[in-house]
């Protein structure tokens, strides 16, 4: 099973990820078969999805090497915070 889609059905009573010092809250994870391409006009780098997004607005893609990279509101600066799916799950507390 898709682990995105495992950890969905239990984001009602685990939704935490601690980043850096403070907490993002997941009210969205998109399972892998629901996923299209990041495209935004600025993005030139290679393929990445959504697989998350927090309260704040903030996108959690999955790069096209695994990596999970955190992409604030406003913000063209990515920060590599996990270095799988498995691994970002693992962080939603």
């Amino acid at each position: 099973m898709d682990p995105i889609q495992k950890a969905k059905g239990d984001l009602w009573r685990t939704h935490n990820v601690s980043i850096g010092g403070s907490t993002s809250q997941i009210v969205l994870l998109i399972p892998a078969n629901e996923r299209i391409p990041f495209e935004v006009q600025w993005w030139r780098k290679k393929e990445a999805s959504i697989v998350a997004v927090d309260i704040d607005g903030n996108f959690f893609l999955r790069y096209c090497d695994g990596s999970i990279l955190l992409l604030k509101q406003g913000s063209k600066s990515l920060q590599m915070i996990a270095k799988s799916e498995k691994e970002f799950i693992s962080m939603i507390e």
